[in-house]
């Protein structure tokens, strides 16, 4: 899981190409666990949420269940699956989960910094 957030709005692509790198450089090595990961989602100001469906402790549907069950700012927050459950089932499931994108591994970088800035401007869009 990974929680994005910048000090300022950017519609530009630098700041996503910048927290996609971070991810995509940590992807085999960053695993946050469960109560880490909603303690961190709730402390910060996070713009993006980036999670894998096959987790350790609790799966990404049910992991982002709670998250959209929250009375607090990220019960709002724009959320990607990235994960290797590919195939139509697995993205609805994920986007009645709550997710707002679905994204089968492998991915290039470019398509990931593509859905995360198409998601924080749609989100920018909702709450200017």
């Amino acid at each position: 899981m990974h929680a994005f957030s910048s000090s300022r709005r950017s519609r530009h692509s630098r700041d996503a190409r910048s927290c996609a790198e971070t991810a995509w450089s940590q992807a085999d090595s960053c695993g946050i666990r469960k109560k880490k990961a909603f303690e961190l989602i709730a402390g910060q100001r996070c713009d993006l949420l980036i999670s894998d469906i096959g987790m350790p402790e609790v799966d990404g549907y049910t992991f982002m269940r709670k998250i959209r069950a929250k009375k607090s700012a990220a019960s709002k927050l724009p959320a990607i699956a990235l994960t290797a459950y590919a195939g139509e089932e697995h993205r609805k499931l994920a986007i009645e989960a709550g997710f707002n994108a679905h994204i089968s591994k492998p991915i290039t970088l470019n398509e990931l910094i593509r859905v995360m800035v198409k998601l924080i401007d749609q989100r920018g869009k909702l709450t200017a």
